[in-house]
């Protein structure tokens, strides 16, 4: 697991549409609220008395076992984490008192998927056929004519 510490405000190597118009676009529209969420609950453990770390993943995936992932106090470069990379982390920062009062980000960094894989393999279960109790049938309504 490799460290970085660099402050930088944006990562490098996103790609312009990824960089420059993807991800602003869903920040800006379909994250704002969690988003501003995100902000608010962070400020809120940022001015407790509590010893905190918070731990900021990209994307999160599968992967068959823990990668050399990188960690790092300013936003890094990437967009997903692994889940064993996650766990992995979550459980050095519960017994490493390096990071505590501040915000780690997590990206894996090898056999990570492209860009489209997580919403192919997502999409189809959650977002394509709304859930049984949302059917007409399930509510007891009939269906809407045609």
């Amino acid at each position: 697991m490799e460290t970085q510490e660099r402050e930088t405000a944006k990562p490098r190597n996103q790609g312009f549409l990824f960089g420059r118009v993807l991800e602003p676009a869903v920040a800006r529209f379909v994250g704002r609220t969690v988003h501003d969420d995100m902000r608010r609950m962070e400020e809120i453990v940022r001015r407790s008395d509590l010893d905190w770390t918070v731990v900021r993943p990209g994307g999160l995936f599968d992967a068959p076992r823990v990668s050399d992932y990188r960690t790092g106090t300013s936003r890094l470069p990437g967009r997903y984490t692994a889940r064993c990379d996650l766990a992995r982390e979550l459980l050095r920062q519960a017994e490493d008192r390096r990071y505590v009062h501040r915000f780690v980000d997590v990206r894996t960094t090898e056999g990570t998927p492209s860009f489209v894989q997580p919403i192919r393999k997502e999409a189809p279960g959650k977002w394509v056929r709304p859930p049984a109790d949302l059917t007409p049938a399930a509510r007891g309504s009939a269906a809407a004519p045609a």
